[in-house]
């Protein structure tokens, strides 16, 4: 079943998530067979329900990484 999530992160900690040329997002993406949009300072992440939850669980520990200057 394809689902999606949103989620909201500081500008900075996006920047960084995507790393140069997109391509920390890409491999998440390829990885988990999932798309990643970023739209109006959101998150939207969708795909097959067990990869999308894979993929904010791990956005959420990098971006909790980078918020404690990790």
């Amino acid at each position: 079943m394809t689902v999606s999530k949103q989620l909201s992160l500081p500008v900075f900690v996006q920047k960084e998530l995507f790393g140069e040329n997109d391509a920390y997002i890409r491999k998440i993406e390829k990885d988990l067979s999932v798309s990643v949009v970023l739209r109006d300072g959101d998150l939207k992440i969708a795909g097959e329900e067990e990869n999308v939850e894979e993929a904010v669980q791990i956005i959420s520990r990098l971006s909790e990484v980078s918020l404690h200057g990790g």
